[in-house]
């Protein structure tokens, strides 16, 4: 009888510590992101996991990375993923600086994730967002920007600009396996002096 309650007792610890153990090896990666796997035994083991549950050992991490389009902004209001003042200056080809406020769109390469793990040392895609696609968005972009004067950004050159930009980008962060879909610069704001001397000549064009 004891022999049977301690048996008992015994397959019922098995159980529990079974379900701890698979809940503890468990990982879900959500719909639109894939999970680079590591094995902290042998380094990136060249496993990509897809959207669902997985049973991952103990001894691997898994660092996910959005696959799915994500928008993200540099703006100065508290615009989706920049709740402080993130708007930039920029220069003009004319050597006038512009205050932009800009929103981009986003998603890392899902042939090249295990790369860009090993290029970031391990860094999740939301720390690759904060720490190298946000700095040199603004970096590149002062690039563009440098080649077109005031009035054209204001005005009949603003779509182009916007385009061109897009192209400049996803071709600079193509080889981090990082797609730029589109870049638009969404607000554009010369100084005072330079926003009344455009505003003079467009004045004296109706006079």
């Amino acid at each position: 009888m004891k022999k049977g309650l301690i048996g008992g007792i015994a397959t019922i610890v098995i159980i529990i510590f079974a379900i701890i153990l698979g809940l503890a090896c468990t990982t879900r990666i959500p719909a639109g992101y894939v999970g680079v796997v590591y094995n902290m035994n042998g380094g990136v083991d060249g496993e990509v996991l897809n959207q669902g549950w997985h049973l991952v050992a103990p001894t691997k991490k898994v660092t996910e990375y959005s696959i799915g389009i994500e928008q993200s902004y540099l703006t100065a209001g508290k615009n989706g993923d920049s709740p402080d003042d993130e708007s930039f200056e920029v220069p003009s080809s004319d050597g006038k600086g512009l205050k932009v406020d800009m929103t981009f769109t986003y998603r890392f390469d899902i042939d090249k994730v295990s790369q860009t793990f090993t290029r970031f040392k391990g860094q999740s895609g939301k720390e690759i967002l904060k720490s190298f696609i946000k700095p040199n968005i603004i970096s590149w972009t002062k690039e563009v920007t440098a080649r077109y004067p005031v009035e054209e950004m204001l005005a009949e050159k603003r779509v182009d600009l916007n385009t061109e930009l897009s192209r400049y980008l996803a071709d600079k962060f193509s080889q981090y396996g990082i797609i730029i879909e589109n870049a638009t610069l969404i607000d554009i704001n010369p100084d005072d002096t330079t926003r009344n001397a455009i505003q003079q000549k467009i004045d004296a064009q109706y006079k």
